[in-house]
């Protein structure tokens, strides 16, 4: 088995199908990654038993085969070679030797029976695409959910992912929520036949690494497998040149559209450069064990200050326009950085009926993503 491949196409390949072994915790055998070499291109396969990476990509291959190979070690390899290309053989031994064709330089690594890998993530499913959506579009929006999903030490699994909201409209509606702050991003998405009216949570480790391979343009097919109970198995996300099939997230998602405010009787207008900067300042002082920043609002400014029984006080004044009775809100201000941190708008709403009530964000630039926090307590 002999095939030649660029260094920095090889690389590239190879990251998320890496990133997807290394974060096994189950099976060792599931830190190595599957190659498959073909007449014309090579597959590499990588799982960590939650979802599974297929890449594919043309080469040039002089005898096909197959191996299998621990994935950090023959990634750091590669990434380690000068550009230019790379010729990866296995040797009569069963072992993989890897040439830069521009210099002088040789790897051999072992390798372990191919045989040895689970036969059920080799097997291809049978995968009737329903639906696509805009790859930029997700990747985008990947990016702004992910910072408000719970961590992975969250009581009920189900706040660790992205749930998809599929309407019959057409409209799709992703939700990540940690059960105290929430964001939503309305999208749509295109049928392959019938529209379809579904939910699902997908994991958030899964949408990483999708994040990471998705183009700024082009579709991205989705594919749902289904239970004899008809309930979501597990779902494919898929693109000419890489396949991601995970498994889904079972349990109830909250109802998140009772949640979101449909009426706010308070709300101010915003920097957000300004606001961001005058939290970040503020915040030095503030208590490391609750993040508590008070925010008061008033006719035509915000008032930003905390206050350290050890350290002392910081405050600061954010000019607004604000509509509705002053009020002071006590909030994690963490919550707020991480919304500012996402948001692609000059300004902003902050909307609230009381002092703790649950806070709705949002901007004119980006009517299709909301996000609500709740604050702290006085």
């Amino acid at each position: 088995m002999r095939f030649n491949v660029k260094q920095d196409v090889f690389e590239k390949l190879l990251k998320p199908v890496v990133k997807v072994a290394s974060s096994n915790k189950t099976l060792q055998i599931l830190t190595h990654i599957y190659f498959k070499v073909n007449e014309d291109n090579i597959e590499v396969i990588g799982s960590n038993g939650e979802y599974t990476v297929r890449v594919k990509e043309m080469v040039d291959v002089d005898e096909t085969g197959n191996f299998l190979v621990l994935s950090d070690k023959f990634f750091q390899i590669i990434k380690s070679l000068p550009e230019g290309f790379v010729s990866i053989e296995k040797s009569e031994d069963s072992s993989i030797v890897v040439r830069s064709l521009e210099k002088d330089l040789k790897f051999v690594l072992q390798t372990i029976p191919t045989e040895e890998y689970p036969k059920q993530i080799l097997d291809t499913i049978e995968t009737s695409y329903n639906f696509e959506v805009s790859q930029g579009e997700l990747k985008k929006i990947i990016k702004k959910l992910s910072k408000f999903c719970a961590d992975s030490e969250s009581i009920q699994a189900v706040f660790t992912g992205f749930l998809f909201d599929l309407k019959s409209s057409g409209d799709m509606n992703l939700v990540t929520t940690d059960t105290k702050r929430m964001g939503v991003y309305y999208s749509s998405y295109k049928p392959e036949n019938d529209p379809i009216d579904i939910k699902f949570v997908v994991p958030a480790d899964t949408l990483e690494v999708l994040e990471d391979v998705l183009l700024e343009e082009g579709p991205l097919k989705v594919g749902i497998n289904y239970d004899e109970d008809m309930s979501v198995r597990n779902v494919v996300f898929s693109t000419p040149m890489i396949t991601i099939s995970s498994s889904v997230i079972s349990g109830t998602f909250p109802n998140y559209e009772a949640v979101l405010p449909s009426v706010v009787s308070n709300y101010a207008v915003i920097s957000r450069d300004e606001l961001e900067e005058a939290v970040k300042r503020v915040s030095v002082i503030a208590d490391k064990e609750t993040n508590r920043v008070v925010f008061s609002f008033e006719n035509d400014r915000l008032v930003v200050k905390t206050d350290n029984n050890i350290i002392g006080e910081a405050s600061e004044v954010v000019p607004c326009r604000f509509v509705g009775t002053p009020e002071y809100i006590y909030f994690n201000y963490e919550f707020i950085l991480d919304y500012l941190n996402v948001l692609d708008a000059d300004e902003f709403y902050w909307g609230f009926n009381g002092y703790e009530s649950v806070n709705k964000f949002w901007s004119d630039k980006e009517k299709s993503f909301v996000y609500v926090a709740m604050p702290l307590r006085r």
